[in-house]
């Protein structure tokens, strides 16, 4: 098992019911388990689960998406956003490498490839704050792929999606869940 010691590593999840929450929490259990330092950043339903698993040091609460412009990136080493295009165009921004999570990369429809891709080129000129503008009044598949664009590597659970531009960074992990808290619970919990 390969050890972080001392790395520092922020983990966001969009809040979309639970499921970017459930695989941010079994991506900063992984983490801590090998001795990285992980904190959260996200809002509603992904904060508040994050905050009650014990995987994280520090939390971040986005009540909007300018609140991406207050957390200081470079205290960090890397970034891993489950689903969150805003925090992979934020970490990219600070020059930190981008790890994407994305368990529903099949289902999305990317259309308008042409028009992300022109966005994506502009965006990387553009500064942060304008930036978070532009990406709020995307569609949400298109802000998807424009996470997927900002990424270094790209997880998915099934069979992976992916345009010319990410191809060569995209790799389907299967399921990403996290049963540990199963051991502790001697009853069904769902």
């Amino acid at each position: 098992m390969k050890k972080y010691k001392k790395t520092k590593v922020l983990v966001g999840a969009q809040s979309w019911a639970y499921g970017p929450a459930g695989k941010a929490s079994a991506i900063g259990h992984e983490l801590k388990k090998r001795g990285a330092l992980v904190d959260f950043v996200g809002a509603d339903t992904s904060f508040d689960f994050c905050k009650k698993t014990g995987s994280f040091i520090n939390f971040f609460c986005v009540k909007s998406n300018k609140d991406y412009l207050k957390i200081n990136f470079k205290n960090y080493n890397a970034v891993v956003s489950v689903m969150d295009p805003f925090l992979a165009f934020m970490g990219k921004k600070n020059n930190i490498p981008v790890f994407y999570a994305d368990s529903m990369s099949r289902f999305w429809i990317w259309k308008n490839k042409k028009q992300v891709l022109e966005k994506f080129k502009s965006l990387q000129r553009m500064d942060s704050n304008q930036g978070i503008k532009i990406i709020c009044g995307m569609m949400l598949d298109d802000r998807q792929l424009l996470g997927h664009l900002f990424s270094d590597r790209i997880f998915t659970q099934g069979t992976p999606q992916f345009i010319r531009e990410t191809k060569n960074k995209v790799e389907n992990v299967g399921s990403m869940i996290d049963l540990t808290f199963a051991k502790k619970c001697k009853k069904d919990t769902v």
